[in-house]
């Protein structure tokens, strides 16, 4: 299952006392589809929104991330 997010920041971590394992991560702000991810009659892109339930920030693996989907400045409105 794809769960939309805001990407905030990448890291990458060292374990050192692990073979120096390095693990790389994401902080996310999680997101829900509006409409039922129903994209929209006017622009044809499906409308996200802050989740009721989300917290400031998740910290995901890096693997599970699909991609980017569309990069618009914050600010932008269309």
């Amino acid at each position: 299952m794809l769960l939309p997010a805001n990407l905030l920041a990448l890291f990458k971590i060292s374990d050192y006392t692990c073979e120096n394992a390095l693990r790389r991560v994401a902080a996310v702000q999680m997101l829900s589809a509006v409409n039922s991810g129903i994209p929209s009659d006017i622009h044809g892109l499906v409308i996200v929104q802050m989740r009721e339930d989300a917290r400031e920030f998740t910290i995901v693996d890096v693997g599970p991330i699909d991609g980017l989907v569309h990069r618009i400045p914050k600010g932008e409105r269309g």
